[in-house]
């Protein structure tokens, strides 16, 4: 090989690995667009298996905000996952019932409504898939859907004994009046999601329809038992006024004491505070 040419294939392999720079550059920029493009989550993604109840702060008359109840954007499908597995994490099945985590469910499809903008159905998706689409759809902070599975059954951070059939069959308490059972057309997971969702839109839609409304100042239950009595909120928004719609009831001074030994002390919607204030805020 005369020295002509051993000079040109020198810069031959030069030219070369210089273009295989060139695309590794190339490809480790798109991925770090790609990355900073991702959307963000406000939900941290360690929790602990039990979240400490904590009603500090709380005010009956302005439990959540009408702009963090319907921030649909607060949560991708990806950080719901994660936050799933992560409060989920000492989760152990109980017996057939899968933990939350784990499981799969089919989601029927639906189309336009009033409330809602069309879901895609599907088979064997997992809870963040479901949650993610309603939200959407919904328009609805999916943070709201993970509080409401933690205060009506507990299902976040449910293991073992604790994970029944009823944990999913009514995961979000809709259509499960006080006293007596539930709906039968609303059993399972994924409608439990979507006619809940649906639901506090309608509260929000139609005010007029249902008892508590915003910009009013009511007479709010402590209990089912009318005997536990009752007393006054103004309710800030409609935000708040939807919970009220959909769980009537407000905590008494011993519900927020955690004395439960008071059957009037009904704590659920200060456990809805409690929960998105640990998790959340």
């Amino acid at each position: 090989m005369s020295q002509k040419q051993a000079i040109y294939r020198r810069r031959r392999i030069v030219a070369a690995l210089f273009v295989v720079f060139i695309v590794v550059l190339v490809i480790y920029a798109l991925a770090a667009i790609r990355e900073a493009n991702r959307p963000e989550s406000v939900a941290p993604v360690s929790a602990a298996a039990t979240p400490k109840l904590d009603y500090s702060g709380f005010e009956a008359g302005n439990i959540i905000s009408d702009e963090d109840f319907g921030n649909w954007l607060s949560m991708d499908e990806r950080s719901i996952a994660r936050f799933i597995e992560s409060a989920g994490q000492r989760c152990t099945p109980g017996g057939k019932i899968e933990c939350l985590k784990s499981a799969r469910f089919s989601l029927e499809g639906q189309g336009w409504t009033e409330y809602c903008r069309p879901v895609e159905g599907g088979k064997n998706l997992p809870a963040a898939t479901i949650i993610a689409r309603v939200a959407e759809a919904c328009r609805l902070n999916p943070q709201v859907i993970l509080v409401t599975l933690q205060k009506e059954q507990g299902l976040i951070t449910a293991s073992e004994k604790n994970l029944k059939p009823t944990s999913y069959d009514s995961a979000m308490g809709f259509a499960c009046p006080d006293g007596a059972k539930c709906d039968p057309r609303f059993k399972g997971f994924s409608k439990q999601i979507y006619w809940a969702a649906s639901q506090f839109n309608r509260y929000r839609a139609n005010p007029a329809e249902y008892a508590f409304q915003s910009g009013r100042e009511q007479d709010i239950p402590f209990s089912v038992n009318k005997k536990c009595g009752a007393a006054p909120v103004y309710l800030r928004n409609s935000a708040t006024a939807a919970l009220y719609n959909y769980t009537p009831y407000q905590p008494n001074d011993n519900a927020l004491a955690h004395n439960y030994s008071d059957k009037c002390a009904q704590a659920g919607n200060a456990n809805f505070y409690a929960y998105f204030k640990y998790w959340f805020s």
